[in-house]
């Protein structure tokens, strides 16, 4: 039951007639389905270890839930390429904007 609610949620465009598209249209659905899903208990776990500093990176990784969700739609779609593509820039700049936005300041007396 599970199995076939994730075959129906990843399943590529009818459009896409060849074993090759449809399996990487199939991959690049599930794994921006699966980094959607994991961000909340991500930013959970995180947002306990800063205890009471805040969170100044909040609106990037909202912007990157919301960017996952255009992927995860277009993955569904005859133009899986571009989501792929989109899907690896989103990728690059989350990481190097939520490393520009962290508020864990570096101690300078330990230098």
């Amino acid at each position: 039951m599970v199995r076939d609610f994730w075959t129906r949620l990843t399943a590529p465009s009818p459009a896409l007639t060849q074993a090759d598209e449809r399996r990487q249209a199939r991959l690049l659905a599930q794994l921006s389905l699966l980094s959607i899903l994991s961000s909340l208990p991500l930013q959970w776990t995180y947002q306990l270890s800063l205890e009471s500093r805040p969170d100044t990176s909040i609106p990037l990784k909202i912007a990157a839930v919301i960017a996952l969700g255009l992927v995860y739609w277009i993955s569904r779609t005859r133009y899986y390429r571009a989501g792929i593509t989109l899907f690896i820039a989103i990728s690059a700049f989350a990481i190097y904007g939520m490393s520009f936005s962290s508020p864990v300041q570096p101690d300078v007396e330990s230098l």
